[in-house]
């Protein structure tokens, strides 16, 4: 039972951690003026993230001025979402 318990808990602080890093992927871009839409599109090519929004807050047809051609989705996200209400 003990050893169960130890199991369980280390499994639980493995998992916490794997989830902070989720947004450390480091994606590549061709260009660094896209819109918001090709941002996204491109996550979820190159990554295992599925990015869920609406399209009645979110304008995908922006087009953003990214600082890196490669770089981690957070920063990505950052810079895209910087001057709107939209979290991640």
């Amino acid at each position: 039972m003990k050893v169960a318990l130890i199991f369980l808990f280390i499994v639980s602080f493995q998992l916490a951690a794997n989830s902070t890093k989720a947004q450390d992927a480091v994606i590549e871009l061709q260009n660094s003026q896209i819109t918001v839409g090709q941002l996204i599109n491109e996550i979820e090519k190159q990554t295992d993230y599925l990015v869920v929004y609406s399209n009645r807050e979110l304008d995908t047809s922006r087009k953003i001025n990214l600082k890196h051609k490669s770089d981690k989705v957070s920063n990505y996200l950052r810079q895209a979402l910087h001057d709107t209400d939209m979290g991640y």
